[in-house]
C-alpha cells in the first residue's frame, strides 16, 4: 500500500523506511516548473525520540521514479524520470516537460537493516516565469504577505469611506496598527528564511556538481 500525499508548494518531512512501501508525494505543478528534490537518509534516536542525519556510510539505495498523473484519479500515464542515488545526501533535478498538471513522485529506499531509518525529503520549485529556484518556503510566506496586504488595503479603504464615531475609529486605528506590525513581522521572516534557503540550495548544488564531477 502506497503512502499518497496532495501537497501545498511547501514540502519537507521525515518518513520512516518501510521497504514493503513506496512513498508516493502528488505535486501540482505548472508548466516547465524545474524541481529539485533532496534526500537525506536519517537515524532516530530510540532513547530521545529524534532524528539526526546519518553520518556513516551505510549500504542503502534511494530511486526516485515520477509519473505524469491523469487528474487526481491516481492513474499515472507515463513514467518521465527514473534514478538512483547510493549516498545518504542526495538531490534529482526535474522538469515537469509534460504540461500543467498533477506529478507523483515515487519515492523507494532499499535498505538492510530499516527498523529505524528515515528518509527526510525536501522538495523546491522553480517558478516557470521565473529562472530563480525558490523553496516552498518562500512561497508560502509571498502569498502569506499578499493576503495581508490586501486587509491593509481594505483597512485604508475603510478609513477614507467610513465616517465612523471614536470607537469604530479606534478600532480602525488597532486592526491598522496590528496589521502593520505583523507585516513588518513577516516580512522580516522572510528575509531570513530566503537566507538560509539560498545558503542550503548553494551548497546542495556545489556538491551535485563536486560529486558529478562537473567542477572542483
Amino acid at each position: 500500500m502506497n503512502l499518497f500525499l496532495l501537497l501545498s508548494p511547501l514540502y519537507a518531512s521525515i518518513f520512516l523506511i518501510n521497504p514493503k512501501e513506496d512513498l508516493e508525494i502528488c505535486k501540482n505543478l505548472e508548466e516547465k516548473t524545474v524541481v529539485l528534490v533532496k534526500t537525506t537518509l536519517m537515524v532516530k534516536n530510540v532513547e530521545r525520540l529524534q532524528w539526526s542525519e546519518v553520518e556513516s556510510n551505510v549500504p542503502f539505495e534511494t530511486s526516485l521514479t515520477i509519473f505524469k498523473m491523469d487528474g487526481l484519479s491516481g492513474n499515472k500515464k507515463e513514467e518521465l524520470f527514473h534514478d538512483r542515488k547510493y549516498d545518504s545526501h542526495n538531490v534529482f533535478f526535474f522538469t515537469s516537460y509534460k504540461g500543467a498538471g498533477f506529478y507523483s513522485f515515487i519515492f523507494n529506499v532499499d535498505i538492510k537493516v530499516p527498523d529505524f531509518y528515515g528518509l527526510k525529503v525536501e522538495i523546491f520549485e522553480g517558478n516557470p516565469k521565473s529562472e530563480e529556484i525558490v523553496s516552498g518556503v518562500d512561497y508560502q510566506m509571498t502569498v502569506l504577505t499578499q493576503k495581508v496586504e490586501e486587509l491593509l488595503s481594505f483597512a485604508r479603504q475603510n478609513f477614507e469611506m467610513e465616517k465612523a464615531g471614536e470607537k469604530d475609529e479606534a478600532k480602525y486605528l488597532m486592526l491598522y496598527n496590528y496589521i502593520s506590525k505583523l507585516v513588518f513581522r513577516i516580512s522580516l521572516l522572510k528575509i531570513v528564511i530566503l537566507f538560509v534557503t539560498i545558503f542550503y540550495f548553494n551548497k546542495s548544488v556545489k556538491n551535485f556538481f563536486i560529486s558529478s564531477k562537473i567542477a572542483k
